[in-house]
C-alpha cells in the first residue's frame, strides 16, 4: 500500500535542524505523524493494542517488532519562500497578536522557507509473519493499523502542523490532495483543499472515525471528552492569526484591579494600534482566572492545587516566579532542577479553503494530567505533595465560546478591536 499527500504552509513553520536554522526536516514529520496515530489509536484498539500496533507499524527495538512496517519518503518540497501573506519577516513588534502566541520565547526565530511538500508512505501487503497475533484478530487488526495511518496522515493537514509552537497554530498544515494506492488501484481520498467550512469539518469528521476511548484518557487521545469547535474565519491568515492571539491574551489574562495595566493591540502592518485598559472591567472581560493570581499573592495563599491557567500548560510565571510540577519529590532538594513541562491540551489550527481564505479550529484533548504523586513546583521549591491534580478542561474549549461571543449578550459581536468572522461550528464534542 502507497499513501501520498500534499500539505501547504499556511503559518510561520518554525522548524529547524540541531542549530535552530531554519530547515524542513522529514524525521520532524515523521514524530507528528506518530503523534495524531497514536491520537487515534487508542480508542480503536484499546490500550494494550494501540501501543502493540504502534511498535508493528512504526518498529520498536525490542523483538520481535524490530524495524518499521512503513517508510517515509519526501517526494517533492517546495522551498523557495515563504506562504503568503508571510513572504517577510513575522514584524513581531507591529503584530501584538502573532507576538504572543509565539510566547516571547521564540522571537528571534526564523522561519523556514517552506510552501508546500508531497510527503509519501509505503507498507507492506500484510502484518510480517515475524509478529505473533494479537487477540487471534493479526490480520483485521493491521488492516486498522493501515487505515488508522491515513486517517493520521488527513489530520496532520487538518488540525495540526510542525515545528515550534504548532499547539499554537504556528507551522498549520492544511491537506490539499490524498491518494492510497493498494495494487493496481489508486484512490483519492481528498482532492483539494476544502470549498468552505462546511465541507473542512465533514473531512475532520470523517477522519476521527466513531472509535473514541471512554473516560479521561492516560495520555493525550481522542475520547468521548474531545472536543473540536471551528470559531473564526477571515480573508488574511496574518490578520487571523493576530486577532486570536490577540483574544487569547485576553481570555486568559486575570485583569488589574487598579487601573494602571493595559493591553496593546497592534492591528497591521500599517501601524493601527489599540489599547485596552485593563482596569475598565469590560462586560467581555472574562477574568475566569482572577482568583488564580489573587490566590498565588495573598499571604493565606493555598498552593495544594493547580490553578485554572495550568489548563494552558506548565510550567507558567507569576511575575518572575515559575509554578510547574514535579514527581520525584523525596529525590529531590528543596532547590532542586527546573519543573517538569505539561504541554496544553489546547490545540489551535489555521486552515486554509480553496479560496485562499482562513479558518480557525480549537480543539481541546483532556487526558490525565501528571502522574499519581505529583507535587507542585513554584521557583524551583516544592511546595506541597500529592496535590490535586484536578483540572478544568472546560476552560480550555471555553476559548471558543469567548470568541463567538465574549459578552454572552447573543449579538455575536465578536471580541473588540478585532475583524474575524465568527463560525460556529462543533465537529467534536
Amino acid at each position: 500500500m502507497r499513501v501520498s499527500v500534499k500539505y501547504e504552509v499556511v503559518t510561520p513553520l518554525m522548524l529547524g535542524g540541531a542549530n535552530h536554522s531554519p530547515e524542513f526536516r522529514l524525521p520532524s514529520y515523521v514524530h507528528m505523524l506518530r503523534w495524531w496515530w497514536r491520537f487515534l489509536a487508542l480508542g480503536r484498539f484499546g490500550s494494550e493494542g494501540a501501543s502493540y500496533w504502534e511498535a508493528v507499524l512504526f518498529g520498536w527495538h525490542a523483538k520481535p517488532f524490530g524495524r518499521k512496517r512503513v517508510s517515509f519518503r519526501l517526494v517533492h518540497l517546495n522551498d523557495n519562500g515563504c506562504p503568503a501573506p508571510w513572504e517577510k519577516d513575522l514584524q513581531l513588534d507591529r503584530w501584538s497578536g502573532i507576538n504572543y502566541l509565539t510566547a516571547q520565547g521564540f522571537r528571534e526565530r526564523e522561519q523556514a522557507k517552506v510552501t508546500d511538500f508531497r510527503v509519501e508512505a509505503r507498507l507492506g501487503k500484510r502484518c510480517p509473519a515475524d509478529v505473533p497475533e494479537l487477540a487471534g484478530d493479526a490480520d483485521n487488526n493491521w488492516d486498522l493499523a493501515k487505515e488508522t495511518l491515513v486517517d493520521a496522515m488527513a489530520l496532520v493537514g487538518l488540525l495540526g502542523g510542525l515545528g515550534a509552537r504548532s499547539r499554537r497554530g504556528f507551522g498549520s498544515l492544511a491537506i490539499s490532495r490524498l491518494e492510497v494506492q493498494k495494487g493496481d488501484q489508486t484512490k483519492t481520498v481528498i482532492e483539494q483543499l476544502p470549498e468552505n467550512v462546511d465541507s473542512y469539518s465533514t473531512m475532520i469528521s470523517n477522519h476521527l472515525g466513531m472509535n473514541r476511548h471512554s473516560g479521561l484518557p492516560p495520555y493525550s487521545a481522542l475520547s468521548d471528552k474531545y472536543t473540536c469547535e471551528i470559531c473564526a474565519s477571515g480573508s488574511d491568515a496574518r490578520e487571523l492569526m493576530n486577532d486570536i492571539g490577540w483574544a487569547f491574551q485576553i481570555y486568559r489574562s486575570y485583569g488589574q484591579r487598579d487601573g494602571n495595566g493595559e493591553h496593546v493591540h497592534n492591528k497591521n502592518s500599517g501601524g493601527s494600534r489599540h489599547t485596552l485598559d485593563a482596569g475598565e472591567r469590560k462586560t467581555w472581560y472574562k477574568q475566569d482566572f482572577l482568583d488564580d493570581h489573587d490566590e498565588f499573592y495573598s499571604d493565606s495563599r493555598n498552593l495544594n492545587h493547580f490553578d485554572n491557567r495550568a489548563v494552558f500548560g506548565l510550567p507558567h510565571n507569576y511575575g518572575n516566579v515559575q509554578v510547574g510540577w514535579d514527581s520525584d519529590q523525596l529525590a529531590r532538594s528543596e532547590n532542586g532542577p527546573m519543573h517538569r513541562r505539561r504541554a496544553s491540551p489546547l490545540l489551535f489550527h489555521f486552515h486554509r479553503l480553496a479560496d485562499g481564505s482562513t479558518i480557525f479550529a480549537a480543539s481541546s484533548i483532556p487526558a490525565k494530567f501528571t502522574p499519581d504523586g505529583a507535587c507542585l513546583r513554584a521557583n524551583g521549591n516544592l511546595r506541597t505533595q500529592n496535590i490535586n491534580s484536578a483540572i478544568e478542561f472546560e476552560l480550555a474549549w471555553g476559548f471558543a465560546a469567548f470568541l463567538r461571543d465574549p459578552d454572552a449578550t447573543g449579538d455575536k459581536k465578536g471580541v473588540q478591536y478585532t475583524s474575524f468572522n465568527v463560525e460556529n461550528i462543533t465537529v467534536a464534542s
